[in-house]
């Protein structure tokens, strides 16, 4: 998340991190992800009321829309689904109000949806998992994702390991085993990317392309 230079600003900025960091600060992971989010709060609050006396500043959305994904995540990983997708509602309808360049805009808001569908998935909705899910695919497919190679291909690969999962469990198999595929085909051709950047954090992403993979071609006999 970007922010400038001011008293609100460097406020905002440094929950943000501190809210990061606490995520991978010692105690337990529910007590980690509670603080990160307490923090993530406060940030959400100060941009709050900044767009209550600037509605349409898009710089403000960009930054709500950010820190919403974030929180998103962490309710997530707490098992709290249906809060996680109201989080992530909202955060899509701030990229759409930011001034994030269109091109740039469009992936954030297919991101947004694709963890949306993730987050739906969990709550039993799977209707509303699948509908997310192909939506956020379409729009990496119209940027021209699926002929880029690595890095840029790494990102496709990880929302389709995601879509696998919400194949598997609410939708058709075969589509499933497809996204798992095309996923794992992507990373192995990124595999020098990953083990050059650490940051890279998509090893959960390759484990879930590989799990539905391996669970359906298991149930096959394959």
């Amino acid at each position: 998340m970007r922010t400038g230079h001011g008293g609100w600003e460097d406020r905002v900025g440094a929950l943000y991190w501190q809210g990061l960091e606490a995520q991978r600060g010692g105690g337990s992971a529910t007590g980690a992800r509670e603080e990160s989010l307490r923090l993530h709060q406060e940030a959400v609050d100060i941009v709050r009321g900044e767009l209550r006396s600037r509605p349409d500043e898009p710089r403000l959305f960009e930054m709500l829309a950010s820190l919403l994904y974030t929180m998103a995540a962490s309710h997530t990983a707490l098992e709290r689904p249906v809060e996680a997708v109201r989080l992530l509602e909202e955060s899509e309808t701030s990229y759409a109000r930011s001034g994030v360049p269109a091109a740039k805009r469009r992936l954030l808001i297919a991101d947004v949806r694709m963890r949306r569908a993730r987050a739906h998935g969990l709550a039993g909705h799977g209707v509303s998992a699948l509908f997310c899910a192909d939506r956020a695919i379409a729009a990496y497919a119209l940027a021209g994702m699926p002929s880029a190679g690595p890095p840029r291909s790494l990102e496709l690969a990880r929302v389709l390991s995601v879509a696998s999962v919400v194949h598997l469990g609410h939708g058709d198999p075969d589509q499933a085993l497809a996204c798992a595929g095309q996923a794992l085909s992507r990373y192995r051709q990124g595999i020098a990317v990953l083990n050059a950047d650490k940051d890279a954090h998509l090893g959960y992403a390759v484990d879930m392309a590989a799990d539905v993979a391996a669970r359906i071609e298991a149930a096959r006999g394959n």
